[in-house]
């Protein structure tokens, strides 16, 4: 039997994301040494072969909704955080280095972005992969990295029968 279609959309996701190749900005500004997928980001953070450029797919809530006797609407939240290794200083935002974590921060995003919305069905698995928004959040503070995470609800129907 088939992984169900949530698995499907996941893989879909870590597949795309994995696929970025930097280019100097023309295209994309980092290729990812590593995209994975993960149910915590504690356990990839304390891993000294994450590489320097990492991207970690974490599932969220799923809703499922019986549309008709046949079809099923469902969303799935969806988690990325994005990680680029950085010996800028944490410490002093006013600091001569102070805006390049945040740099780093809108390339990475610029980066998954793009990547998603090239593709916005996934190859016709899902409705919208970004549901109707998307949401960043700068806010996430790990020394040693630049840290931005990316929330979204993928759109998806499927039959009854499939999984």
């Amino acid at each position: 039997m088939a992984e169900s279609i949530h698995y499907q959309v996941l893989e879909a996701i870590q597949s795309r994301l994995a696929a970025i190749a930097g280019d100097g900005g023309s295209t994309y500004w980092y290729t990812p040494d590593k995209t994975v997928r993960c149910t915590v980001y504690d356990r990839l953070l304390a891993d000294p072969s994450a590489g320097d450029q990492v991207y970690a797919v974490r599932a969220g809530e799923e809703r499922h909704q019986e549309e008709t006797a046949q079809s099923v609407a469902a969303e799935a939240e969806v988690f990325v955080l994005m990680l680029r290794r950085t010996a800028e200083v944490d410490e002093s935002p006013f600091g001569p280095d102070g805006g390049l974590k945040a740099r780093e921060q809108d390339r990475m995003v610029r980066d998954v972005l793009r990547k998603l919305w090239s593709d916005p069905t996934l190859g016709g698995l899902v409705d919208n992969v970004a549901g109707d928004r998307l949401y960043v959040d700068r806010d996430v503070d790990v020394e040693g990295w630049a840290c931005v995470e990316a929330r979204f609800t993928v759109l998806y129907h499927y039959d009854k029968g499939t999984p």
